[in-house]
């Protein structure tokens, strides 16, 4: 059976009124269908135990292979929904599910039917406000163009890419963005986010001690950005190993990992 970490981290800001204190979000990222035993019972208690006010979704819980039935996604996600706020942005497996729907018939239509279903909130370069008394957060789920996740080479984001695609965020509010490829958190604190959560990256697949991850998915080699926590400005990115694998099924050093963020 499968193993995992919780890593827990805290976010302060001045923008967070009182009524945001001591809120806790989970953030899971690249699940890719795999399983953590019967009906995901053992990742769904520690979960449970962790009690979570939201969970949030950075993307590849999904599966975007023509041969996945995606089954142990989709309960995974209702069985969250059931109990817990859920907000999702795309990885780029739900993305290439579905801009590529000969190559993966009928797979981004399940997934659809299951946000359809379940209430979770989908945010495809869409924004929620989400209320606490006076105080408002503002969650955004970040969907860019594939040819940012072609491999061998990093795609150059212009500067006016993310006010396009999102809009020019209030400076006054605090900004959560769902940003499944964490190579461009430069650009997404210039932007204007406050706390980014994203995966993709798997922790650099496998990890040299005292050297970190050792190769993203476009294969280059030891990434900046491969896990944990990183800071920009005033922007803070919070990136997962991700709970699952797919194709090599190996994370020598880089357990699959659960993150827990406790707003302060």
């Amino acid at each position: 059976m499968k193993k995992f970490i919780v890593s827990k981290f805290e976010i302060h800001s001045e923008k967070l009124g009182d009524a945001w204190k001591n809120t806790r979000i989970v953030m899971l990222s690249d699940f890719h269908d795999n399983s953590y035993g019967l009906n995901m019972k053992r990742l769904l208690e520690t979960i449970t135990e962790l009690a979570p006010d939201y969970i949030m979704i950075a993307g590849d819980i999904y599966n975007g292979d023509a041969k996945c039935e995606n089954k142990n996604a989709e309960s995974l996600m209702r069985s969250l929904a059931a109990k817990y706020p859920v907000y999702y942005g795309l990885g780029n497996h739900e993305y290439r599910m579905m801009i590529y729907p000969g190559t993966y018939p009928g797979q981004y239509e399940q997934f659809e039917n299951m946000i359809e279903q379940t209430g979770v909130t989908l945010l495809k370069n869409e924004t929620v406000k989400i209320k606490k008394g006076a105080s408002a957060m503002a969650v955004h789920g970040l969907m860019i163009d594939a040819s940012y996740y072609k491999k061998m080479k990093r795609k150059a984001m212009p500067g006016n890419y993310m006010e396009q695609l999102l809009g020019k965020p209030d400076d006054s509010m605090f900004h959560v963005l769902l940003a499944h490829h964490p190579s461009y958190f430069v650009q997404y604190a210039a932007w204007g986010a406050d706390l980014v959560f994203s995966g993709h990256v798997h922790g650099g697949m496998a990890r040299v001690p005292l050297i970190g991850g050792v190769i993203a998915p476009n294969y280059r080699l030891f990434p900046k950005y491969d896990r944990g926590r990183f800071e920009e400005g005033g922007s803070t990115m919070i990136l997962s190993a991700g709970i699952g694998t797919h194709t090599i099924n190996l994370r020598p050093f880089n357990p699959a990992e659960i993150v827990v963020v406790d707003l302060q």
